[in-house]
């Protein structure tokens, strides 16, 4: 038992030290990382509501929202929620995901290979599987999360399958909802890797027909992701279309492939031309095992077609990268263009490469355990002396702040290229915040009264009255998708995308009342995915049956219960129903919380209803106490959505973020909202059943001060 758990923990200890660096800044600069971050930090949120899988992130675009986890890979950002649930802040919850990734690939690989050589060179190729330079740009240049977790299920799915064992299929299965891309170009390569795993003599129709389970189980326990995804996908704009060639312009030259230092230089010179040269070392382990895989076919080793595999996945995936697969990629265009980027094959190459070397020096015998202990530091070394850290302050992870961090970089929604934007948003991306460029309409809005009933995380009640004089339109303060539902008492109503903003829009019959339900909720498709997944998991359950499946089921409800684990019940909205002016109507106002400590940050959403189209850039507010202790103001939606790109009948909720002073002793502080001109610091007029407000101040409601 001593020797079972001594290697892989061995392993795990020497992986970690690939995130040490990560600890010596706050935070870390990377093409994708506060990407990650944001969406972590959401799916934590969603979860805290109730929503185990939200499929649509309501705040993020400026709180227009985004369906990111209806075309993204969601498995990463759990495993980033588990670290926040155990106490981890956000960064920190990153950082350890990271770390995670490093340690659990490295004791995946280590089982493999241990399977097929002895102890050293299996531990010497997990090492050079966790170093290969790649996998240290994926964390420290790229923060690409999700591909950097899929190396900790590419060996699992070349690990034997056994008659009583599903851990292909549920490793595959992981990775498609991980990183679909990765298991797409790796999935060939596993089945080629299962079929002559075994004995030739048992390479038959039974063991096809076993594969071929395994398969289908993987594919329809990920349905309820990847189905969606291949029929929905022309709705928004992903990074890569049928009609794009960009992944031309990233093959290497073959001139410049292979990078001449010894210690990884992770910003080469302007000379180097590949995005992501190979290092001398991964060279010298790739000729290596390409030589013993020759040695073991000319002597017609048991291991020899394992070898050449190996051999063969190194030298296909790097020559996938170069500019001489120029053809092949132009051939089979579609679906390589999915792939974005050809260096996504070094995940392949890495693989290839470990497995090589570690049958290479399995080969050499005694020398090849002295070799691998000589060469596990060298690899080290190699990959981390140079480690491209750049130290960033820590950032925060709210709304507020991945709203900035879009306006900055002059994208939206937290991601690059506007993904996952829908195709009918016609406003320009990088002017969001701006105005809209025309009115949408010069009449005032036909709308007797909305009233608040309830507030969900992807889900609105209210009861509604429109004019009996024409319909009335309702624009609400997300893009449009068509997973939205609308009813009026049960009723489905007709909505649609209006205003450049694509924003999701109904239209209220003449003289109708009743209860309105907005809800993001699953088409057909995705109830039939979800449908899919849940019998694929009976089928699973039932060929596992017995102790393998109690610690499955185990494991999933432990999962469940501490992601799931709901924050306390925020209190519901309250009716407002005040008029500020001719320009908004304050429907309604809500809290986090209903008790607070001093020091505590409070967030007060108001729902204000646009009653005309708005030419200036009003200011709200929101006062704590009376006289006033604490204060909030500026442009509504966290300053990117002002009056002026308000549209008649919009629902917009503006979410006011307040601190209590220190020393504020227990009892009861009254809340105040409002509008107001900034030039002149003067209120709009604040009334309620056409009675005019004190001070033009909004009463919203009160929150309770305990000590601490």
């Amino acid at each position: 038992m001593i020797r079972k758990l001594g290697w892989p923990t061995a392993v795990a200890l020497l992986s970690l030290w690939a995130a040490a660096p990560l600890w010596a800044a706050p935070f870390f600069a990377s093409d994708d990382g506060l990407f990650h971050l944001y969406r972590i930090a959401a799916l934590n949120d969603a979860l805290r509501q109730g929503e185990f899988y939200p499929r649509l992130f309501p705040s993020f675009a400026y709180g227009y929202g985004q369906a990111v986890l209806a075309y993204y890979g969601p498995l990463s950002y759990y495993a980033g929620v588990l670290f926040l649930r155990f106490g981890a802040g956000t960064v920190d919850a990153l950082k350890l995901a990271f770390a995670f990734g490093y340690a659990a690939s490295g004791v995946a690989f280590f089982a493999l290979a241990w399977r097929y050589v002895p102890a050293l060179p299996a531990l010497c190729a997990a090492v050079a599987y966790v170093y290969f330079p790649y996998r240290i740009v994926e964390t420290y240049q790229r923060g690409a999360l999700a591909e950097h977790l899929a190396f900790v299920f590419l060996p699992l799915i070349l690990l034997p399958v056994g008659r009583r064992s599903l851990t292909f299929a549920l490793s595959l299965f992981a990775l498609v909802v991980t990183h679909s891309l990765t298991a797409m170009i790796a999935l060939p390569f596993a089945l080629l890797w299962q079929w002559f795993a075994v004995p030739a003599q048992e390479r038959g129709l039974p063991r096809l027909g076993r594969l071929s389970v395994h398969v289908v189980l993987a594919l329809g326990l990920s349905a309820f992701y990847w189905l969606p995804v291949a029929l929905q996908s022309r709705w928004v704009g992903l990074s890569a279309g049928l009609e794009n060639q960009g992944y031309l312009a990233h093959l290497a030259p073959l001139w410049s492939f292979v990078q001449p230092a010894l210690a990884f230089r992770y910003a080469p010179d302007q000379i180097v031309a590949a995005d992501h040269p190979l290092a001398p070392v991964s060279l010298a382990l790739l000729v290596l095992a390409l030589a013993s895989a020759i040695a073991a076919w000319r002597a017609c080793s048991n291991d020899a077609p394992m070898q050449v595999l190996a051999a063969l996945l190194a030298g296909g995936a790097l020559f996938m990268l170069s500019d001489l697969s120029n053809p092949i990629w132009l051939a089979l265009h579609n679906p390589l263009t999915f792939l974005q980027y050809p260096w996504r094959f070094m995940t392949l190459a890495a693989l290839g490469i470990a497995l090589g070397a570690g049958f290479a020096l399995a080969r050499l015998g005694a020398r090849g355990s002295v070799a691998a202990l000589l060469l596990v530091p060298f690899l080290v070394w190699a990959a981390m002396a140079n480690a491209p850290l750049k130290a960033l302050p820590a950032p925060a992870s709210d709304d507020a702040a991945m709203w900035q961090t879009d306006f900055q970089n002059r994208q939206i929604g937290a991601t690059w290229t506007a993904e996952y934007m829908p195709w009918w948003v016609q406003a320009d991306r990088t002017a969001i915040p701006a105005a809209l460029r025309a009115p949408v309409s010069t009449q005032a809005l036909p709308v007797d009264g909305v009233e608040p009933l309830a507030a969900g995380y992807t889900s609105r009640a209210y009861q509604v009255s429109a004019a009996a004089s024409g319909p009335a339109v309702l624009r609400f303060h997300q893009f449009y998708l068509p997973q939205w539902r609308v009813t009026l008492d049960g009723r489905p109503l007709a909505a649609y995308p209006s205003t450049e903003l694509g924003l999701l829009t109904v239209e209220l019959p003449p003289g109708s009342a009743g209860r309105l339900d907005v809800t993001f909720a699953l088409l057909p498709l995705e109830q039939a995915a979800v449908w899919i997944s849940v019998l694929c998991a009976a089928a699973g359950a039932w060929w596992l049956r017995g102790r393998a499946l109690a610690v499955v089921v185990a494991v999933a409800i432990v999962a469940g219960v501490v992601l799931a684990w709901p924050s306390p019940v925020a209190p519901p909205p309250l009716a407002i129903g005040a008029q500020l002016g001719d320009a908004a109507d304050l429907v309604a106002a809500r809290t986090d919380r209903a008790d607070y400590r001093p020091g505590d940050t409070v967030r007060v959403t108001l729902t204000w209803l646009a009653r005309r189209p708005i030419a200036e850039n009003f200011k709200s507010f929101v006062h704590v106490g009376a006289p006033m202790l604490a204060q909030s103001d500026s442009d509504p939606g966290g300053a990117f959505t002002p009056t002026s790109r308000w549209a008649p009948g919009e629902l917009v909720e503006d979410t006011r973020v307040l601190t209590i002073p220190d020393g504020t002793p227990p009892g009861t502080l009254p809340l105040f909202a409002g509008l107001y001109r900034f030039e002149t610091r003067q209120n709009l007029p604040a009334a309620r059943a056409g009675v005019l407000l004190p001070d033009d101040r909004v009463p919203i409601g009160a929150i309770r001060i305990v000590s601490r």
